[in-house]
């Protein structure tokens, strides 16, 4: 699971919702999800807008950055990311 996955389901919100906000098929977030295409840098900043997070968290690839641990969502909303830094 990504973080384009992570940061959707705790926005609670639907690859239809989505999608139907950027313009795109369901189809296709579901690619960007599964890692076999990404979205343009201007997709990627309108998802980011839309989930409240910074784009670079959610595609780091994309923008150059490394993955800080500690800045991955939790995959349950009771758990915990422990960074032992």
């Amino acid at each position: 699971m990504n973080n384009l996955v992570l940061f959707r389901k705790r926005a609670r919100l639907r690859q239809f919702d989505i999608a139907r906000q950027i313009g795109v098929t369901e189809q296709l977030i579901s690619k960007w999800e599964c890692g076999r295409s990404e979205p343009h840098i201007e997709q990627a900043v309108d998802i980011a807008r839309i989930l409240g997070v910074n784009p670079e968290k959610i595609f780091p690839e994309q923008f150059g950055c490394g993955v800080d641990e500690g800045e991955r969502p939790a995959t349950d909303k009771n758990e915990k990311i422990i960074s032992y830094d």
